[in-house]
């Protein structure tokens, strides 16, 4: 096919790759103590702890069968799926 005289060349790519977009969760779902619940996305096991009322001193958190030492608890985020067991430790004679 021949071009008109004058006509600009319009550079095309080759190949379009498809726009990627992240979706974000606004919410996750999952088990605390067997019971379902649902979080707000990238929430964390301080947070949990927090809107739990708990006190972090005297407790154990199990994310998906694996303890959460105290110090990791603002960095560890809650995904879509995990299961979460907080255990409350009691004194007594």
């Amino acid at each position: 096919m021949r071009k008109p005289e004058g006509a600009q060349e319009v550079k095309r790519p080759a190949v379009v790759s498809p726009r990627r977009t992240r979706y974000r969760r606004a919410s996750v779902n999952v088990i605390v103590n067997d019971e379902p619940r649902t979080l707000a996305a990238e929430t964390t096991v301080a947070e949990l702890v927090a809107a739990l009322g708990l006190g972090p001193r005297r407790i154990a958190v199990e994310l998906n069968r694996a303890v959460v030492p105290r110090a990791d608890y603002a960095a560890t985020r809650i995904n879509e799926g995990d299961q979460i067991e907080i255990i409350h430790f009691v004194g007594g004679g």
